[in-house]
């Protein structure tokens, strides 16, 4: 075998190595033009350089070799393993096969740089200065990215109560607990071997529990109330807890419809069993609006007026009105 024009110089390097170790299995039809390595009688190509023109990349094609050489191999308790001496021909191998590759990446008239050509003492005053300002450059990037990915996540921290306008099951859950967290509750979800439960909340007035309901396109009904029912008496029966729990069921009926153009969160048997079960029912747009003037207005007595509400209301709980002045400054698509 023998190398063939215009990857001569190209594979010289890894020829000079490892030719003693190839041998070829196949051979492919002379026509072709990306032969790399040939036969030494008729030249045949055994080796093929497939170029992509829309990037860098490069398929090569290349003889065997032969990894089953008896000094590569070693034999142990366990059957075999690579010896010492099969380890640095690997070693050697993946350098060379990358150098290849940067060799035919840079140019088919180009050999592979080799390692002391990138000592310092070789490079220009000019390669100094573009790797300095390649080297800022980088960081600059670096930074960059920092600063983006920093404000991508303040970004969806931000929006996070949205999710009160539109989701079910965890991230409604979820959602919830950040927005009784805003109204000054303390606020968990709460499982152990026995319970789940989905809100778990509480102030110096008082200690509630909360179950959430995404409906698609209908009203929440009477199911998920007497779900709450149940899970106020498992929570009763564990020895901490001395006084029943008050219920709030958190309902986001028609959730795939805008919140102006929706009908009644709560199903007129829902809030009717509500009222006679000490049991409060949030409807979560209304909560999404609470929350979001709370998140951008300082106002603790608000908040505290909208924590006794939801302690002291059965049935449908009905917020304080968000001051006018705030109301009026947000456009009408954003009201609730």
């Amino acid at each position: 075998m023998k190398l063939a024009e215009p990857y001569k110089d190209a594979f010289q390097d890894y020829w000079n190595e490892f030719e003693q170790y190839s041998e070829y299995k196949s051979t492919f039809p002379k026509s072709l033009k990306n032969a790399s390595i040939v036969t030494t009688t008729g030249e045949r190509p055994v080796s093929l350089v497939f170029r992509n023109q829309a990037s860098n990349g490069s398929l090569i094609l290349l003889p065997s070799i032969d990894f089953q050489n008896e000094r590569f191999i070693e034999d142990d308790d366990e059957g075999w393993d690579w010896s010492s001496e099969g380890r640095q021909f690997a070693s050697r191998l993946i350098k060379s096969l990358v150098q290849l590759d940067s060799s035919i990446r840079k140019g088919l008239e180009r050999s592979p740089e080799p390692d002391w050509a990138n000592h310092e003492s070789y490079a220009t005053q000019l390669e100094h200065r573009l790797k300095q300002e390649l080297l800022l450059a980088q960081e600059s990037v670096e930074r960059a990215i920092a600063a983006k990915e920093k404000v991508e996540s303040e970004l969806q921290s931000a929006g996070e109560l949205r999710a009160l306008l539109y989701e079910k099951g965890r991230p409604l859950e979820q959602a919830i607990i950040a927005a009784l967290r805003i109204l000054g509750f303390h606020a968990e979800q709460f499982q152990d071997e026995n319970s789940e439960f989905d809100a778990v909340f509480k102030c110096s007035d008082g200690r509630l529990i909360g179950e959430a309901e995404g409906k698609d396109t209908k009203a929440v009904n009477i199911d998920k109330l007497r779900q709450l029912s149940m899970n106020i008496h498992e929570d009763l029966q564990r020895d901490e807890v001395l006084v029943p729990a008050k219920g709030i069921l958190f309902g986001n009926g028609y959730r795939f419809t805008a919140p102006e153009l929706r009908s009644e969160t709560f199903t007129a048997k829902c809030k009717l069993s509500a009222t006679t079960t000490n049991i409060g029912l949030v409807s979560t747009t209304d909560l999404f609006g609470i929350v979001r003037y709370l998140r951008e207005n300082r106002n603790d007595s608000f908040a505290s007026a909208c924590r006794r509400v939801m302690l002291e209301s059965n049935g449908v709980i009905v917020f304080p009105e968000v001051p006018a002045d705030y109301e009026e400054n947000r456009g009408p698509l954003e009201k609730n």
